[in-house]
């Protein structure tokens, strides 16, 4: 049928009929998934955030969570949380990957550190990071900061692996 919506653009509907059954394999059912927690850090070099207040310090951290997350193919869901910067410049992350089954949720995390360790993505991140900042801030001391610092290198902290119930829909 055709009819005209209030626009006066002309819609059209089409209905379908079928017999038999339509499966929908685990809609709307709980299944088990598997939250993989890995914590990392990474060494800079100048990046001196003493001069930094506390709104100033989260923007920093925000472009580092930004820069880290472009980096990565993560599954859906996954998260990059930046938890802390000191005042040596190490840059302190929680990552969450998931995964439908504990071995798809291993393989990403094999993946994002051997990712996170190769020298070009350092350089990458560096390079996002003052991007980022240059992009969205109006604060010239944190693009100041960001101007000459750089990402030197990786080490993986901890990994804990979570089985957690998912609803599907």
């Amino acid at each position: 049928t055709f009819k005209k919506n209030d626009a006066g653009t002309a819609t059209q509907s089409v209905y379908v009929t079928t017999t038999g059954e339509l499966s929908t394999p685990n809609l709307n059912q709980n299944v088990d998934a598997t939250v993989i927690t890995t914590t990392g850090s990474f060494s800079t070099s100048n990046l001196d955030t003493s001069s930094l207040d506390a709104e100033q310090m989260s923007e920093v951290m925000g472009y580092f969570e930004d820069a880290i997350t472009e980096e990565l193919a993560l599954p859906p869901g996954s998260t990059v949380t930046v938890t802390s910067i000191d005042t040596n410049g190490l840059v302190q992350y929680e990552l969450l990957t998931y995964g439908d089954t504990s071995a798809e949720a291993n393989t990403a995390t094999s993946s994002i550190h051997t990712t996170l360790s190769d020298t070009s993505t350092l350089d990458s991140i560096s390079n996002a990071v003052l991007a980022l900042s240059q992009a969205s801030s109006s604060d010239a001391d944190i693009i100041d900061i960001l101007t000459s610092t750089t990402v030197d290198s990786h080490t993986i902290g901890t990994t804990a692996e979570e089985t957690i119930p998912k609803f599907t829909t």
